[in-house]
């Protein structure tokens, strides 16, 4: 996928996969959840592999890719 497409993507999604951030930390980008959701999809690498690549927590990747695949296949589908 090529920059432009993945920018076309984000932008049909943002609203609904941007989380929103608090007092006590800063959410993960709706970008950074997009880009994460599409290289395991494309990989199948486990959530651990990806954590290393993404420097996002395993337990959040855990959460952050399903709610992210339900809302390309909800919406986009």
């Amino acid at each position: 996928m090529d920059h432009n497409n993945f920018m076309e993507l984000l932008g049909l999604m943002k609203d609904d996969i941007q989380k929103q951030d608090t007092h006590l930390r800063e959410s993960v980008s709706a970008k950074k959840r997009l880009a994460a959701t599409l290289c395991y999809l494309v990989t199948g690498n486990s959530y651990r592999d990806l954590m290393f690549a993404t420097r996002i927590h395993e337990s959040t990747i855990n959460v952050m890719i399903p709610q992210v695949c339900k809302a390309i296949f909800q919406d986009y589908w």
